[in-house]
Formats: structure tokens, C-alpha cells, sequence
């Protein structure tokens, strides 16, 4: 670009624009370095280079999606400028007539090939050699650029300079050169942002120091020092090439000498021009005090430039591989030697830039580099103002030079020109970005470097929080917050899974487990770790909150008071039925009584589940132990629903009533029995159930109870406008009579209650016995055949019913049923009518 290129920039630019070309460049860049600066001084720097600060930063979603992209460019630049040498030598020797193949594309693939594998083993060998060896390509361009600025001084030595378009420097061939004077060139109508897409590759170099931070001394204080010192420097040249080239050259110059006057003729109006700065690349050349050493300059540059792309690739590709994020780069991170080269990164990077170099012609593909360069460019910018906006307690930059807004504007100025440059390309980078980043979400890397995005969901989490709390509660927002009595979910599968059906997505879920025995800190932090791992393997969006040495009653009041925060609270308690209840002392299952008026008495919605065979698989999880391990079933072929206790292998009976509740449901029906008025919780439920995908495929029955047969037709017109009102859609509408029980259920209820001797009690509520064996009969001529039964949970007053003959009423209603849901609302409406 110096010495082949920014004459061909001013020429279609003029040197107005090529300024502006540069400005905009430097704008960007020292706002990317002073981003860059922050984020590197902000704690310990190892090697990755921009991969590493941005996946420590933002997290490992983007920092690996943009490392490939960096990784990938660079390589990519490295044979540009290899070609770049290639072009120049070639024109060198062609002074000399000196040709391997053809002087053309074959002799390029050759120089470059022999040239690319050198700069491959310099950099293999270490650091130190590539220092010596920009050391040394640094001292050859700095001559270049002062043998060009000289001979543009000085001036031409003869005419055959002059018709070649060298005037020399002069105050009017600036002015001249001033405006742009786009036109067709490198097989496109060239216009400002071609031309900065032409030349934006030459200050890619911002990272160059960020990229080697592995092999720094102090990278917090060299990285930004070093950057902002090479980006003044480059830049003055910039600018001092630019002047001193539309200042000293003419656009077009025919070559050629008026005979007839002995003067020089620069006019191309009625011949061809093949000379100038619009048609010689080499003009740099003719316009220095010595031409040998513009030569030198641009392999010197080319060279130097590819260096460093070289070695940055390898290391970043290391870092990627050691850190696990994309598998098939783990084994391009092994490091060989004292100094721990990455050998294979240089391979793959050889091959990679030897792909390019072969095919020799990069011009359609410099856009999209650009296009990559700016993109990281702007994850930069964005790093350090989204760190600085969320301000994490760890975002404590030594560099303070830098402004978050600035970084920002930055960050959008990247992109606008992005767009502006080529919208095909830049979206052609977005796409990859988008796929690389969706890999890593895919798979999930164990890495946690504390990024600023988890302080961000922290800080909106919060704030949410905050708000949600100073607004009104409104029935048409309500949400079945549930707080599931679930002990270790992974003991309760088809408990946790109904329940995570119904607030999937929507609603909050908090599994709660009650310990009778006093845990330690590391119990009990092994035990939350243990069900929040089961929960997120399970795919269960579900907190999860232990109690510890107090009775299981009291445990539940706990977590019925000091549960959730804000709004953020359970407004349902779901618990499975107790099926052990008649070999339970008088305790356990006063105790359980207890927990369910408790939840009714603290205006909570009331939800118990039974299924067939029970819910409790404790003895196939580790009985229930918040410390026992756990270990994958090993009849499973997918991922299991649950965990099972190491050795043991479900057989197939227990591994359907344990997944119930997780296979999709082809056909069937949810029968509603609505008996009485809870606010609509009883109503609320299944329709949440239905709009499920595993239940969707199911009919909605509903149910309702009448006291007169002649008034069957009226109450059921009246359901039917009552559900129309709420916007439920069901496939069949039924009224009952609640009618003598049946022979079978007076046998069934003589075989449950014999054993107990209830006494005084069975009799002083004979009447209500009646009616749930009456009930009984209804849902074992219309639900048997359901997929599951959600009907109104009866609640007797406190002190009037003992718990045992509570009991006694729902195993009546609920024993040898589909899977049975027994709901009760609060009172408190959750169904609205209107808009």
C-alpha cells in the first residue's frame, strides 16, 4: 500500500479525500486503541490477543466467534502482502528480463510459496528472530520513505521523468490534484469507499501488539504504548506520502516528447497514457533520489506486514484450542520446544495463506477482509463501552484514557462503514459471525471468566425486579408462580416435569426441598449445585432452595414466607400426593394436612398431583441424599429426563410412569372437572397445559356440577358464555348430578377405612363422604379413559375434618384414576373478560 498503492489512492481520490481517508482511519483506529488500551490494562494479560480480551470481556460467544474471523483475515492478509512482494519483485526483474515461468501468475505462486514458507521458519524459531527481523525490515522502509520525500524535493533529473509525470513538487500541481477523479479501475467504477476499502487494509495493524501479549514483558503497559506510538507514526507517513505524491505527480502522462519543440507533452487528451499516478503503480519508484532502495522499502513493507499477521495467527488459534471453544482447534494448541511454539498453528496458517497465495488474485476478497478487521474492530469498541456502561466491580482499567461513548460512536462507525464499503460482504460477516457464535451457544463451553455480559443480567435482572415491583398487579398478567415441594428434583421426575410444563417460559418455578437433618455449608452448597445441574441438563428453567434442620411442616412455612423477591414470588404451592399416608403415624400426616392449609392460609393457590405407581424414585437417585453422586442411567440412549443412582438400571415399566410426562401426546383429552368457584385457577391450569406442544394434540373437556336436572341445558348455556368470555376454546362442554354412590364405591370406601377405624369421625360427615363417592362414580364413567384430570381440590374447614378422613377422600376420589390433578385457587380472580 505505501509504496505500490497510495499513489493509485491519490489519483482516484485526490489528496483531499486520501486525507480524509487517512483521518477517518485514524479516528477509527484511536478509538479502537483506546478501547484496545482499557480492556488490556484491565487485570492480567495472557496470549490470544483480541480473542482473549474479548471473550474475558464480553464472553466466549463472541470473543471466539470474531477470533476465527481475526484468525482467518490475518492469514488471509499475510498472503496479500506476500503477493504484494511478489508484484514488486517480479516488476524488478522484469527491468532485467529475468522470468522463472511465464513473469506473471506462475512466478508469483512460486516467489510467494518460497517467500511465505521463509517467513514461516523465522517466525518457528521465536520471537527474538522475528524482532531481528522487523528490526531490520523497519530501518529499510524508514529510508524508502525518506529516499521518496528527497527525490520529491529534489525533482526530476531529466525529461524522460517529466513525460513520465514527475514534475516535481509544486504549490500548483497540489491544487490540481486536489479533487477526486474516480473512474473505472481494478474492474469496477471506483468511488470514495472502494477506495477506502483498498486502503483500510493498510492500518490493520492496531492488534499486531494485543496479538503477541502472550510473549510481552508487561502487556498492560506496552500493548498501550507501543500501538498508540505505531499509529502516530503511520499515519504522519500517510499523510506526508499523500502530499508529497498528488504534489509532485500528474495523474496521466503520456511518456512521450514533443520532436518538433523539444518540450515534454503530459496532455493525453487525443493519445493513450500509460504513465502517472492513475496508471503506473511504480511511479514511487521513479519520483525517489535512488530507485533501488523504493524497491526495498516495498518488500521490506510487504514483508514486515505479512510477519506479523504470520505470527498473531498461531498464537490465537492456541489460545482458542487451549481454552476448548471450537474441539477441532485443540489440537493446533500444542506447544513445542522451550519456548512453547505453536508448530502446528504455523502449519495450518502455511497452508491456509498458501491457498490464497496459489490463487493469486485477491482483489474480490480485500473487501471482505476489510469487512473482518472492522468488525473486531467494533466488538472492541463495544467490549469497552459495555463494560464501562455496566460497570462490573472488576472493571478497573489502569489506562483511563478512553470514553465509553467515544467507544460507542466507534463501535457504530465500524459498522456503518462496513455497510458502506460493500453491503454484500459485510453481510456475508455477519453471517459467519452469527454461525460461530451459534456454535459455541450449541455447545456450551465450561468456561466462566466473568464477563460483563452476566454483570448486565444481573443489573436488568435487578432492575426489572425493581419495576416490577411498583407496578399494579393486573389479572390479565397473571402468571402460576409455583413453588414446587419437589425434595431433590431429580427423586420426583414426573412432579418436576408437569410442573415445568406449566411455567415454561413464562413463569417463575422454584423447586424446594426440606431437610429434618442440619446440613453444612458444603452439604448444602453440594446439594443446590447438584439440582441446578440436573435442572439445566434436564432443560428445566427452575431455581432451587433448600431448608435445613427444622420438621418438613415448618420447612414448608419457611419457603412459603421467605421465598422469591418482590413479585417475584410463588402465588402456587405444588406438591405430590402422599401415598404412603396410611402407613404414616399421625404426625406425618398432620403434618401434611397442615402444609396444605398453611398454603391456602397465605392466599396461595393449592395443586397436588397423583399418578399411578407414585411419584417418589428416590431409591433409583440416591435415596433422596442431598450428597450422594450420581451418575447417568445407563439405559437411557438420550439424555435422561433424571438421574439414577450408579449400577442401577430401570426397568421399562418404571421408565414410562418416570416419563410421563415428557413424551408429546398424540392424541387424548384433559377433562376439567370446574366444581367450584376459585377464582379460575382449576380453568387456568389445563388451558396453560394445552397450549404446550406435548399437549397440544389433546382435547379440552370441561365439566361442571349441577344440583337440578332441569337445570342441566340452562347451566351448561351458561358455562358456555362464561368460557367464551375468557377465550377458552374446549371440544365438549358436560353437565353432571352428583347421584347416589355406586355398590363399588361403597365397597372400595369399606376397604380403605376398615383398617383406620375413623369412628366418630366417618360418621359425623357422612354427607360429604357420599358426595365424593358420588363423585367418584362421575369420573369413572366419563374420565377413565383421559389423559390426565385436573378437578377442583375439596378443602374442608380447619379443625372440622381430621386429617386421616381428609385423606380417606381424596384416595376415593383419585385411587386407580389417569394421572389426577387436584387444584385450588385462592379466591382471587386470574381470569379476566376484557381486553
Amino acid at each position: 500500500m505505501l509504496f505500490l498503492r497510495l499513489s493509485w489512492v491519490v489519483a482516484q481520490a485526490g489528496i483531499a479525500l486520501s486525507l480524509v481517508t487517512v483521518v477517518i482511519s485514524a479516528i477509527i483506529c484511536v478509538i479502537t486503541t483506546l478501547s484496545l488500551s482499557a480492556l488490556c490494562t484491565n487485570g492480567e494479560m495472557k496470549g490470544g490477543g483480541i480473542y482473549y480480551v474479548i471473550s474475558r470481556t464480553l464472553g466466549a460467544e463472541y470473543g471466539a466467534s470474531i477470533g476465527v474471523v481475526f484468525a482467518f483475515a490475518n492469514t488471509v492478509a499475510a498472503a496479500m502482502n506476500t503477493i504484494g512482494f511478489c508484484d514488486a519483485l517480479i516488476i524488478v526483474l522484469d527491468e532485467f528480463d529475468i522470468k522463472l515461468i511465464d513473469g506473471g501468475l506462475h512466478d508469483v505462486q512460486i516467489y510467494g510459496t518460497i517467500a511465505l514458507l521463509v517467513m514461516i521458519c523465522i517466525c518457528i524459531l521465536g520471537m527474538d528472530w522475528e524482532v531481528k527481523a522487523q528490526n531490520v525490515l523497519v530501518v529499510i522502509i524508514t529510508a524508502a520513505v525518506v529516499d521518496f520525500v528527497v527525490g520529491t524535493i529534489l525533482g526530476p533529473t531529466d525529461n524522460i521523468e517529466v513525460v513520465q509525470g514527475f514534475e516535481g513538487w509544486s504549490l500548483e500541481l497540489f491544487i490540481r490534484n486536489m479533487g477526486p477523479d474516480f473512474r473505472f479501475s481494478e474492474g469496477i467504477n471506483q468511488d470514495f469507499f472502494t477506495v477506502f476499502a483498498i486502503f483500510f487494509p493498510s492500518v490493520t495493524g492496531v492488534q499486531a501488539g494485543a496479538n503477541i501479549s502472550g510473549d510481552l514483558k508487561d502487556p498492560a503497559d506496552a500493548i498501550p504504548k507501543g500501538t498508540l506510538l505505531a499509529l502516530a507514526i503511520s499515519m504522519l507517513s500517510y499523510v506526508v506520502l499523500i502530499i508529497m505524491a498528488g504534489g509532485g505527480a500528474l495523474r496521466d502522462a503520456s511518456g512521450v516528447i514533443d520532436e518538433l519543440s523539444n518540450s515534454t507533452f503530459a496532455n493525453c487528451t487525443a493519445r493513450a497514457c500509460h504513465f502517472g499516478l492513475h496508471n503506473n503503480y511504480t511511479i514511487m519508484e521513479l519520483m525517489s533520489s535512488w530507485s533501488p532502495l523504493i524497491y526495498a522499502g516495498c518488500f521490506a513493507a510487504t514483508l514486515s506486514t505479512a510477519l506479523t499477521n504470520i505470527v498473531s495467527v498461531p498464537r490465537l488459534i492456541r489460545a482458542l484450542g487451549e481454552d476448548e471453544i471450537y474441539p477441532g482447534l485443540v489440537f493446533f494448541s500444542k506447544g513445542y520446544w522451550k519456548k512453547d511454539e505453536p508448530i502446528r498453528g504455523y502449519v495450518l496458517t502455511f497452508f491456509v495463506a498458501l491457498t490464497f497465495i496459489i490463487i493469486a488474485d485477491l482483489n474480490a476478497i480485500a473487501p471482505l477482509i476489510s469487512n473482518f478487521y472492522l468488525a473486531s474492530y467494533a466488538l472492541i469498541n463495544f467490549c469497552t463501552f459495555h463494560a464501562a456502561f455496566v460497570k462490573p466491580t472488576g472493571w478497573r482499567p489502569s489506562f483511563r484514557f478512553y470514553n465509553k461513548w467515544l467507544s460507542l460512536i466507534g463501535a457504530i462507525s465500524c459498522v456503518m462503514i462496513m455497510f458502506l464499503i460493500n453491503p454484500n460482504t459485510t453481510l456475508i460477516t455477519v453471517v459467519v459471525i452469527i454461525v460461530l457464535y451459534l456454535v459455541v451457544m450449541y455447545r456450551k463451553p465450561d468456561v466462566n471468566w466473568g464477563s460483563s455480559k452476566q454483570a448486565q443480567t444481573y443489573n436488568v435482572a435487578l432492575n426489572s425486579t425493581y419495576q416490577l415491583e411498583l407496578t399494579n398487579e393486573h389479572v390479565k398478567n397473571y402468571k402460576p408462580q409455583i413453588l414446587l415441594l419437589s425434595g431433590n428434583p431429580a427423586a420426583r421426575p414426573a412432579l418436576l416435569q408437569l410442573a415445568s410444563h406449566l411455567s415454561k417460559s413464562c413463569s417463575l418455578l422454584l423447586c424446594g426441598k426440606i431437610s429434618t437433618e442440619k446440613l453444612s455449608h458444603s452439604e448444602r452448597s453440594c446439594c443446590t449445585n447438584q439440582a441446578m445441574r440436573f435442572l439445566s441438563e434436564s432443560k428445566i428453567r427452575a431455581f432451587f432452595s433448600v431448608v435445613d434442620n427444622v420438621k418438613f411442616a415448618l420447612g414448608v412455612r419457611c419457603l412459603l414466607q421467605a421465598s422469591g423477591v418482590g413479585k417475584l414470588r410463588p402465588n402456587v404451592m405444588m406438591t405430590g400426593f402422599k401415598n404412603d399416608w396410611r402407613d404414616s403415624s399421625r404426625e406425618d400426616l398432620n403434618e401434611y394436612f397442615t402444609v396444605l392449609h398453611e398454603a391456602l392460609d397465605m392466599r396461595m393457590g393449592l395443586v397436588i398431583l397423583r399418578v399411578a405407581g407414585g411419584l417418589d424414585y428416590s431409591k433409583f437417585t440416591g435415596n433422596d441424599d442431598p450428597i450422594s453422586g450420581c451418575s447417568p442411567c445407563p439405559n437411557l440412549k438420550e439424555k435422561p429426563l433424571f438421574r439414577c443412582a450408579s449400577g442401577i438400571s430401570l426397568p421399562e415399566n418404571v421408565m414410562k410412569k418416570v416419563t410421563i410426562f415428557n413424551s408429546s401426546l398424540k392424541k387424548g383429552t384433559i377433562d376439567v372437572w370446574w366444581l367450584y368457584d376459585d377464582g379460575g385457577l382449576t380453568l387456568l391450569l389445563p388451558y396453560i397445559l394445552h397450549t404446550r406442544a406435548k399437549w397440544s394434540n389433546c382435547k379440552l373437556r370441561i365439566f361442571g356440577l349441577v344440583e337440578r336436572t332441569n337445570k342441566i341445558d340452562e347451566e351448561k348455556q351458561n358455562l358456555e358464555i362464561l368460557l367464551s368470555k375468557f377465550r377458552i376454546k374446549s371440544s365438549s362442554i358436560t353437565m353432571v348430578r352428583i347421584s347416589n354412590p355406586q355398590p363399588s364405591s361403597n365397597e372400595l370406601f369399606e376397604e380403605i377405612t376398615k383398617p383406620l377405624r375413623i369412628g366418630v369421625g366417618l360418621d359425623a360427615h357422612q354427607i360429604q363422604t357420599e358426595q365424593h363417592l358420588g363423585m367418584r362414580d362421575l369420573l369413572q364413567k366419563h374420565s377413565m379413559g383421559a389423559n390426565l384430570i385436573v378437578m377442583t381440590l375439596p378443602i374442608p374447614k380447619k379443625g372440622d375434618v381430621s386429617a386421616l378422613l381428609y385423606m380417606v377422600w381424596l384416595e376415593v376420589l383419585t385411587r386407580d384414576m389417569p394421572p389426577f390433578l387436584l387444584v385450588r385457587g385462592n379466591q382471587k380472580s386470574v381470569l379476566s373478560f376484557y381486553a
